[in-house]
């Protein structure tokens, strides 16, 4: 009996030791692990947008231009300056940088630099249109555009007499707007009298004639010549 309990004692030993060797190993921490410091954007004076984030207290990572560089801290009278990778990275707190290029053999650069200034949050980062021709811009016309100078008779002469038209309307200066029918403005159907309303009810008046001239100017200009627009004032 006594052996039996030793058997049972020594396999349950056994079983458990077996239980052990299956569990996955616990993953353990990385040294040096920290959580992903977030990027500043920085918006430059000459147009260009630089994203910048400090991992530690001697690292700076900028993205210009979609290009990342590490740069590290370097000697400087005042604020932090970052070298590395062709640019020196110059910041006064966490709101302001410059940027500039970094000759070959230079550890401080001789080269103006460019000053930036971080942009507030939350403001929306500024869009650039795709370029004509490509999926999303517009279309990739060229045709050039005619510089000559337009004739009375041309769509673009009638198109100026309208607006001459109602703009004298708008101004009120009826007798002005009813010279530019034909016949002396006998062809807008409406005497003097008519055409000039009284101050109290011009708004009203002023649409009526507008209506009145742009249905009949369009039938005009296909059927009767002494009923169309003047383009000769």
């Amino acid at each position: 009996m006594a052996k039996l309990h030793i058997l049972i004692i020594a396999g349950s030993a056994a079983l458990l030791a077996l239980g052990g060797c299956n569990r996955a190993p616990e993953k353990a921490a990385e040294p040096g692990a920290a959580a992903e410091t977030p990027f500043i954007t920085y918006v430059c004076d000459d147009g260009r947008t630089v994203r910048a984030t400090y991992p530690d207290p001697d690292t700076a990572i900028v993205d210009i231009g979609g290009v990342k560089r590490t740069l590290k801290i370097a000697i400087s009278a005042s604020g932090a300056r970052y070298i590395g990778e062709g640019v020196q990275w110059w910041t006064k707190g966490m709101d302001q940088g410059q940027l500039s290029p970094l000759a070959s053999g230079e550890d401080i650069a001789t080269a103006p630099g460019v000053n930036c200034r971080a942009k507030p949050a939350g403001e929306a980062a500024a869009v650039t249109p795709p370029p004509p021709g490509s999926p999303g811009g517009l279309a990739d016309d060229r045709t050039p555009i005619s510089e000559g100078a337009f004739t009375p008779q041309s769509a673009q002469g009638a198109a100026s007499v309208v607006q001459t038209y109602f703009a004298l309307l708008a101004d009120k200066k009826f007798g002005e707007a009813q010279n530019l029918w034909s016949d002396g403005g006998k062809a807008s159907g409406m005497s003097a009298q008519d055409f000039a309303p009284a101050s109290a009810n011009t708004p009203a008046t002023t649409r009526r004639s507008a209506r009145r001239a742009r249905s009949r100017a369009a039938p005009a200009r296909c059927s009767s010549r002494s009923r169309s627009w003047s383009t000769a004032r």
